[in-house]
């Protein structure tokens, strides 16, 4: 591993990455030092690039039980990518975050209708269709009903509050 770590520092672009990319796909914890590194001052397609393997690094953690730092991975990439072009980024740890907690991610993409990136709230949309159970969809009404116009329209789809705020009625019930 260390071996690998020391060539992910390499001035050579090609063989730097090969050994990154590596470091991601074994997804050791020690290998986070490196790859949580993602570059300020490089090009967009540079942090675009170290992003995903730390997602991928991310991914291989929770394969091997540690949901946890998975999950504190994918946040801390929805935190620190907020442009409008990392869109993308942002969609994909926002998945990882649902693939790695479940229901338990409903927070997160309850919060993520409040982005400002419309991509990102329609990636968020997305992903709530795949989730089931009275409590979520209970949330989930209660606040398209209060998201506003704009958030009624992602992705393509129209979510008319007047269809939605019958079906909140009805949680008193």
């Amino acid at each position: 591993m260390n071996a690998i770590a020391r060539l992910a520092e390499s001035p050579k672009p090609g063989l730097r990455d090969a050994a990154l990319g590596a470091l991601a796909e074994i997804g050791e914890p020690a290998g986070e030092a490196v790859l949580s590194r993602i570059p300020v001052a490089s090009s967009a397609g540079e942090r675009y690039r170290a992003a995903e393997r730390y997602l991928v690094f991310a991914r291989r953690r929770a394969e091997a039980g540690d949901k946890a730092r998975a999950a504190a991975v994918a946040r801390s990439i929805i935190s620190k990518f907020n442009s409008p072009s990392e869109s993308g980024i942002r969609s994909q740890a926002l998945t990882l975050l649902a693939d790695v907690l479940g229901d338990a991610a409903l927070g997160d993409l309850v919060a993520a209708v409040d982005s400002p990136d419309r991509g990102f709230r329609a990636r968020a949309l997305d992903i709530a269709r795949t989730q089931a159970g009275f409590e979520i969809t209970k949330r989930w009404l209660e606040k398209l009903t209060r998201a506003g116009p704009e958030a009624m329209r992602i992705g393509g789809r129209e979510h008319h509050v007047a269809r939605v705020q019958p079906i909140v009625a009805l949680k008193g019930a």
